[in-house]
């Protein structure tokens, strides 16, 4: 497949609407996401209204188990006031199929990175281990499990820019991630009629 532009975007615990067939999305709220890697242009798409919902953008995601699919990633606005709201992105329609397919629980702990092949952004999910293994929702620690997972992927497509996209994800939380989360509140500030769901 190759890619380059390698980024860590979250980590995770999956919550139980994660893994319900019933929600069918993986949800990351946008002050947890650690790097920018949305063009100008799918900010805008993103931002697009269609009646009372926000436009959606197509993807390519690999899973952990290295299935490659087609996959939406949209915005939600999450309203608890006309000045009080929070926002995230979720990746929605084919989503209970990764959940099924990879036996994903609610105590799963997991990484998703972005990358890009020439100019389409695609997605690697990762599976880090589950709760009470050692792993952490939230830390940002890369683990054994998904460390194999992710430079055996690379390793096939003959991409060497894992190790160097892993690092710069790691070394940007505090700078590029902290402008990544400004922008991202400010994205949401711009898309604040969009409903939750």
């Amino acid at each position: 497949m190759g890619g380059s532009d390698v980024k860590l975007l979250i980590q995770k615990l999956l919550y139980v609407t994660d893994v319900s067939r019933g929600h069918n999305h993986l949800s990351m709220l946008l002050s947890q996401i650690r790097a920018e890697f949305l063009t100008d242009g799918e900010k805008a798409v993103m931002n697009t209204q269609i009646g009372k919902r926000c436009e959606e953008i197509e993807v390519r995601l690999i899973d952990p188990s290295l299935n490659e699919r087609t996959i939406c990633l949209k915005k939600w606005v999450m309203r608890k006031s006309a000045e009080n709201f929070s926002s995230c992105y979720v990746l929605v329609k084919t989503w209970n199929m990764v959940v099924s397919d990879n036996n994903l629980q609610s105590t799963n702990v997991v990484q998703l990175w972005s990358f890009q092949v020439g100019s389409e952004l695609c997605f690697a999910l990762v599976e880090c281990g589950r709760r009470g293994e050692g792993s952490s929702g939230t830390s940002g620690k890369s683990y054994g499990k998904s460390d194999s997972i992710y430079t055996r992927k690379k390793g096939e497509d003959g991409d060497n820019s894992s190790k160097n996209g892993g690092e710069g994800a790691s070394s940007s939380h505090r700078s590029e991630g902290q402008d990544g989360a400004s922008s991202s509140k400010k994205s949401g500030e711009d898309a604040s009629t969009c409903p939750e769901n």
